[in-house]
């Protein structure tokens, strides 16, 4: 009798190891894949990227010369701005996710991976849209003399480089064309 119970007690403890080891090992990879994307995440936002492509407010406000009315409306705005695309934001994030867990599926439904694209770019649009609207926005701040500085902002934020010299339209080559239109 004491030899069945030591063995039902020897398969519990091992039944309970094995859980605990599986479950372990599920908290490792799934902290590594987060862990991961953290550092891909990174890698884009590095210090040169978001100087270069994604110009700050606080650097407008500088390079303009906005007044300290200026700057209270321009970070006003920026709530705002903030506030009308975080839906958005999080939509596109969900449907970026569901994008994601289409692609990699055993079998992808290649009718649904174009509506989710499709959606995506709607979301990008309405996204465009709302940054169009707090451009023009910013545009009724400033001054006359502080709008060649928005120009050069609207530029590197838009398109990721600055317009060419007594150009309002910039580059239509980014690389190898110069400044020539066609």
């Amino acid at each position: 009798m004491a030899t069945k119970q030591n063995k039902i007690l020897l398969l519990v403890v091992v039944l309970l190891t094995i859980v605990n080891l599986a479950s372990l090992l599920t908290i490792i990879v799934k902290v590594k894949s987060i862990h991961n994307a953290t550092d891909y995440r990174a890698e884009l936002n590095s210090e040169a990227d978001s100087v270069a492509v994604w110009p700050r407010p606080r650097s407008l406000m500088a390079d303009a010369g906005f007044d300290e009315q200026q700057q209270l409306l321009l970070r006003e705005s920026v709530k705002i701005h903030r506030q009308r695309i975080a839906p958005l934001m999080e939509e596109l994030r969900n449907a970026n996710n569901a994008l994601i867990e289409e692609v990699t599926s055993v079998t992808p439904d290649s009718t649904r991976m174009d509506a989710l694209a499709m959606h995506i770019g709607e979301l990008h649009g309405q996204i465009k849209a709302q940054t169009a609207r707090h451009m023009r926005d910013l545009w009724e701040i400033s001054k006359p003399g502080q709008r060649e500085t928005l120009i050069s902002f609207y530029h590197r934020l838009l398109k990721g480089e600055q317009p060419g010299p007594g150009h309002r339209e910039g580059f239509r080559h980014r690389r190898g064309g110069g400044n020539r239109y066609h």
